[in-house]
This record gives C-alpha cells, structure tokens and sequence, in this order.
C-alpha cells in the first residue's frame, strides 16, 4: 500500500484522481502501487519528508505528484534553493558525509541567522526517511525520468528500493461530458465541433472524447448514458470507484499530441525505473543551484 502526496501547485486534481482510482500502474505489467489514501501537502522538501515519516511504516511505498523537468522538481529546499539535481546532489553528499554539516547552509543559500538551524532540521528529517527504507518512490511529475542523474539522485534522497518516475509529460485533470444524452443532433453537433473526437461504443453505450493539447490541456467528452461512461474508464483506466459524473483522468503524453491514459497498454513504455545500487552518473559539479 502507498501513500500519494499531491504538492500544493494546482494538483489538487491528482488527490481528486487518486481518491477514485487507487491504483498506481507501475514498470512491471500488469502490476500496480496499492494507493490507501491521497493528500494535498505543501511543496517544500521538509513537508514532504515530514508526512512520509508521518504517514509510512518501514518498508512502504509513496506516490508523490509534482510539477517537474528532467532536471528538477518544483519543490522548495530553502527561501531560494529549489530542488534541481544540483541540490539533489548536495543533500545526498551531506548524508554520506561527503560535505560538511558546517558548509550546508552556505551551499543552500539559506538564511545567515537561521541556516544552521534550518539544515539541521531538514537532515534529521531526511534520515528519519532513510530509516524507513522505503519499497518504492514514484513520482509522478513531468520527463523525470529522461534524466539518469534527476533519477540517481531521487532514488537516494528517498533511499528507496526503487525510484519510477516518467521520461513523458504528465498529466491530471477531468473529463466533462455533461448531461448524457442519445440524441442525434445533439451528437451530430458534438462530432463537427470537435473534428477528430475518438468514438467508443455505439448505441446507448457510446462516448466520444477529443482532446487538445496546447499551454493546457483540454478533455471533452459526450456520452450516450452514464454506462457509457463507465465503459470509458473500464478501457482507459485502472480499476476504480467510478460510477457518474466527471470522470478524474490521469494521462501521460510523450509528444503533446496523444494522452496515455492510466489504464492504457502504453502507460507502462512511458515510466522509467532506477533501484537501489545503481552506479552514479557523472554530473556538472559546476551547475548551480536551481531557484
């Protein structure tokens, strides 16, 4: 079972998803991450490693959804340090004790009067983390994973067994559809003001979804009935406590043309695993921290 920690960044649509559908695909086919319960927490390191050691006993899983790129996720570390893979580094090296405790604050860029403080603090809570040697991180934040280092790095913040993360766009949201209806102008209509719409079903078990991908990402959909709908989901995504309404997806895209739905063949192709073990990839020791 997982724990999966949405950050404070407009993601509250992934506890809304993970609340209906608990189930996380993993590398692995046909395997999954058991998710118990899902959280909306705020963005900064601390927090996040706060309420795994709240949240997980020795051993656990953790989903965590983030904004992200293959190099950094968007999460605070200090009051101008974000969590690039230089920092990543940084604070992997500090636990091996490969720098100094004294030299952190310096190299975090937190506050002189509270610098000492801060990043004490902040290496308790990531040893209380280590101590619980976690199974599995998967972070669900965008092109993560092209990244050997970004993933090299995770995995030994977190010092789980595996870290997964994918090297596609990431992407969570709803998919509107409105009152259903079986009604051939109304359909006829739908169809020539979304050309290209993909149609399902026929009948009274029809459902039809277009979807454009720009700055956002837009989901329209028109459903024949609510079983319509939850033949949808029964195709596209993991198996869940859906019934009626607007249907919380979750969908990764590779190109920002087609949506990989959860439940889809080619979710899996998209995710990228680094365990426990692997060698470090050599990185610019000269990069600097990421605001």
């Amino acid at each position: 079972m997982a724990t999966a920690l949405a950050l404070a960044l407009n993601l509250a649509s992934a506890v809304t998803y993970y609340r209906q559908f608990p189930r996380e695909p993993i590398k692995a086919a046909g395997q999954f991450v058991e998710v118990s319960g899902a959280a909306l927490i705020g963005n900064d390191l601390a927090t996040i490693m706060r309420e795994i050691v709240a949240r997980e006993k020795r051993g656990g899983s953790v989903v965590i959804v983030s904004h992200g790129t293959e190099l950094a996720l968007q999460v605070k570390v200090g009051p101008r340090a974000g969590l690039g893979v230089d920092v990543m580094r940084l604070l992997v090296y500090a636990m091996d004790g490969r720098i100094a405790d004294a030299d952190m604050p310096v190299r975090l860029d937190f506050d002189k009067a509270t610098g000492a403080k801060d990043w004490k603090d902040l290496r308790k809570l990531i040893q209380d983390v280590w101590n619980l040697n976690l199974k599995r991180v998967d972070l669900r934040a965008c092109q993560v994973g092209m990244e050997k280092a970004t993933m090299y790095f995770l995995q030994r913040l977190f010092n789980c067994d595996v870290c997964c993360a994918p090297k596609a766009w990431d992407v969570f949201g709803a998919v509107n559809f409105g009152a259903p209806t079986t009604d051939e102008r109304t359909w006829n209509a739908w169809l020539q003001a979304h050309r290209g719409a993909v149609v399902q079903g026929s009948g009274r078990i029809r459902f039809a979804l277009h979807h454009e991908i720009g700055a956002a990402v837009k989901v329209d959909a028109i459903a024949a009935s609510n079983e319509a709908a939850q033949g949808w989901v029964s195709q596209h995504l993991p198996r869940g406590s859906y019934s009626s309404g607007p249907i919380p997806y979750h969908a990764l895209t590779p190109d920002k043309k087609a949506l990989i739905f959860a439940g889809d063949p080619g979710y899996r192709d998209q995710l990228v695993e680094t365990p426990k073990g692997t060698a470090e990839p050599k990185v610019d020791l000269n990069s600097p921290i990421r605001p």
